[in-house]
C-alpha cells in the first residue's frame, strides 16, 4: 500500500466578481475567461505561476514551496513499471497506492517487521492522470500541504477528524497526524474521476519524499499486468530484530504511517529509508519524474487572475506560507467545473507547445547569468569602473541576440517575446493564454534589468551610485524570480552521499519559516533522525 497520500488535487474555481460574462473561446463547448478578459496578473503572481510550471514533478521546487495549488493532467507513459508493497500476499484493495520507484514503496513496509511483498506492476498502454503540485501527499494538514485536496473535495479546508493520537504520519509521539481519511479522499478522488464520461482518468499523482499515485481500480483495470509478487522480506539474520517490533497499530484499513522511528530493524530498516531517500533525489530539479508526462495545455491554478477569493496582489512572495482557507465555495466548484470541463472537451485547442520546457530554457539561459550579476555588484574588493565593466559584460550577453547597433530601439519587445511572439493566437488553450503572459512578464523583468544595465554602462560615466541601483535592482528581481536553482549543495557529493533537504516522512521536519539549503548527506543522517525529538531542525539532524 503506498504512503500515505491524501489525495491528489488542488482545487476548484472561476467565479470573477465583476468580469464579464464567459465565452467561448475558438469553440463550441469548451468556455473559459482568459487572462485578458478578467483581472490582470498581479506583480507577484507571474513569479509564482512560473516557478509551479516549471516544478512539475520535481522534487526540490514542490519540496520549496510545499502547499500546492495547481493541478495539470498528465500520462503514465505504456511500459511503465509501478510498485506496491504490503505486509500480506493476499488481494489488494479498489482503491490503493503505487511509487514509481521501488525504493519508496520498500522504504514504507519494508523495516516494520514480518514479511514484505512487493507487486511489480507494468502500463499496457499511455495511462491518464491528475498531478497536484506541492507536496500533497504529505500529510501535515495543519500547515497547507492538504489544502488543495480538501478545497477540491469539500470546497473548503475543513479539519480532518477522527485522528488517531501520535507524530505526524502516526507514530507514538508528537501531534496527531491527519492521516485518518487517507482512504476516504481517495475513494472520493476516484468517485470524482469515475463520474467524468470519457475523461479516463484512472489515478491521481502526489508528491512527498518521492512521487506516488492513487490508483482508483486495482481490481478491474486493464491499464496494466502484474509482472510479480515477491517475497522480499530482509534476510533471515535481521528477522529476529524485526520480529520484536510492536504489532501494526493502524485502525482498520487505514493507510501506512511512514517508516518506523524508534531504530527498529536497524540496521535493514535504516538501509530500506536510506534507498528511499535516494530514490527521492533523482527527481529533484533538472531532472523530473519523466513517467509522467504533464500535458500543460490545461494547466490550472488558483494563482490565475480568474479565481477572485484567492488574492492577485500578495504581499508576501514566500509561496510555501501561501494558503487556500479563504478560497470560496463558488471558486472552488468554478475551478473543478474548469478541470472536468477540460478532461471531456474534444475540441479544445492545443498550441502543442510544452510550457515547462519553455521555462526551463529560460531558466538555463538566464539563471547562472543573474546571480554571476548580483556576485559581481555585491563585490567588496572591486571598484565601481570594475563593476560597471563586467555588468555590462554580462548584461550583453542576456540580450545580446535582441539588441541592434547597440540600440535600445525594440530590444525589449523582443527579448520579453521571445519565447512566445509567433504562437498562432488561435491555437492557444485559455490555460496557455495564462502561461504565454506569465512568461513574457517573467522574461520581460530579466530583459528589463539585462537592458538598463547594458546600455547605462555605455551612456553613462561607471559610478558608486549607479552600481548601487543595479545591485538593489539585481537582488530584487532574484527575490521576485525565487529560483529553487538558486539552492544547492555547494560541493559535489561523494558517492555514498546525496544533496538532500528535508522530505516527509523521512528526514523529519522544518519551520515553513525557514529556506532550507540542500546538503549533502550520508546514510547517518538516519542514526540522527532516530536519536532526535520531532521537530528537530534539519542542522540538527545532519550535523
Amino acid at each position: 500500500m503506498l504512503h500515505l497520500l491524501s489525495l491528489v488535487v488542488s482545487v476548484c474555481a472561476h467565479l470573477v466578481h465583476g468580469a464579464a460574462p464567459q465565452t467561448p473561446l475558438h469553440h463550441s463547448d469548451y468556455t473559459s475567461i482568459s487572462p485578458s478578459e478578467s483581472a490582470s496578473v498581479s506583480d507577484n503572481n507571474p513569479s509564482f505561476i512560473f516557478r509551479s510550471v516549471n516544478g512539475l514533478l520535481r522534487q526540490l521546487p514542490n519540496t520549496f514551496s510545499p502547499n500546492g495549488f495547481s493541478v495539470v493532467p498528465a500520462t503514465i507513459p505504456a511500459f511503465t513499471n509501478l510498485y506496491h508493497a504490503r505486509k500480506d500476499s493476499g488481494p489488494i484493495p479498489k482503491v490503493e497506492w503505487v511509487a514509481f520507484d521501488a525504493e519508496m514503496s520498500y522504504g514504507i513496509m519494508g523495516g516494520r517487521g514480518g514479511e514484505t511483498w512487493m507487486h511489480t506492476y507494468m502500463t499496457t498502454r499511455d495511462v491518464r492522470v491528475l498531478v497536484f503540485d506541492g507536496m500533497s501527499a504529505a500529510l501535515m494538514g495543519e500547515r497547507g500541504t492538504l489544502d488543495s485536496q480538501k478545497v477540491f473535495l469539500y470546497g473548503e479546508v475543513k479539519n480532518d477528524t477522527g485522528r488517531r493520537p501520535g507524530r505526524e504520519g502516526g507514530g507514538g509521539h508528537g501531534e496527531p497526524g491527519p492521516v485518518f481519511d487517507e482512504y476516504t479522499r481517495a475513494e472520493d478522488l476516484c468517485r470524482w474521476a469515475a463520474s467524468l464520461e470519457g475523461a479516463r482518468i484512472e489515478g491521481f499523482v502526489r508528491m512527498n519524499a518521492g512521487f506516488e499515485a492513487v490508483w482508483c481500480d486495482f481490481e478491474n483495470s486493464d491499464s496494466w499486468k502484474l509482472v510479480s509478487k515477491l517475497n522480499v522480506t530482509a534476510p533471515a539474520k535481521a528477522i529476529d530484530r524485526l520480529l520484536d517490533t510492536p504489532p501494526d497499530r493502524r485502525p482498520p484499513g487505514g493507510p501506512p504511517y511512514g517508516p518506523p522511528r524508534d531504530g527498529r530493524g536497524v540496521p535493514w530498516s535504516n538501509a530500506a529509508v536510506w534507498e528511499w531517500i535516494r530514490s527521492a533525489t533523482w527527481h529533484y530539479s533538472l531532472s523530473p519524474e519523466s513517467r509522467v508526462i504533464p500535458d500543460t495545455c490545461r494547466f490550472f491554478t488558483y494563482y490565475s487572475p480568474d479565481f477572485a477569493s484567492f488574492p492577485h496582489d500578495l504581499t508576501t512572495r514566500k509561496d510555501f506560507s501561501h494558503r487556500l482557507v479563504n478560497v470560496t465555495k463558488e471558486d472552488a466548484a468554478a475551478f473543478k467545473a474548469q478541470i472536468g470541463e477540460s478532461l471531456v472537451a474534444t475540441d479544445m485547442p492545443c498550441s502543442g507547445l510544452d510550457w515547462q520546457r519553455v521555462t526551463q530554457d529560460i531558466m538555463e539561459r538566464y539563471g547562472g547569468r543573474i546571480k554571476e550579476l548580483e556576485i559581481v555588484l555585491s563585490s567588496n574588493t572591486t571598484n565601481a569602473t570594475t563593476k560597471a565593466e563586467k555588468a555590462g559584460i554580462l548584461a550583453f550577453g542576456g540580450i545580446m541576440p535582441f539588441v541592434s547597433d547597440s540600440k535600445r530601439d525594440g530590444a525589449q519587445e523582443r527579448c520579453s517575446t521571445a519565447y512566445t511572439a509567433f504562437i498562432p493566437e488561435g491555437s492557444l488553450s485559455p490555460q496557455e493564454v495564462l502561461l504565454r503572459h506569465t512568461v513574457e512578464q517573467v522574461v520581460g523583468r530579466i530583459c528589463q534589468l539585462f537592458i538598463s544595465v547594458y546600455f547605462e554602462q555605455l551612456e553613462h560615466p561607471p559610478s558608486e551610485y549607479g552600481v548601487l541601483g543595479w545591485k538593489r535592482n539585481t537582488v530584487e528581481l532574484v527575490e521576485w524570480l525565487d529560483w529553487d536553482m538558486w539552492r544547492r549543495c555547494e560541493r559535489q557529493c561523494a558517492w555514498d552521499e546525496v544533496c538532500a533537504v528535508p522530505l516527509w516522512p523521512v528526514l523529519g521536519m522544518f519551520d515553513w519559516d525557514e529556506r532550507i539549503t540542500p546538503e549533502c548527506v550520508n546514510s547517518t543522517v538516519l542514526q540522527n533522525r532516530r536519536r532526535s525529538p520531532p521537530g528537530k531542525n534539519w542542522a540538527v539532524l545532519h550535523a
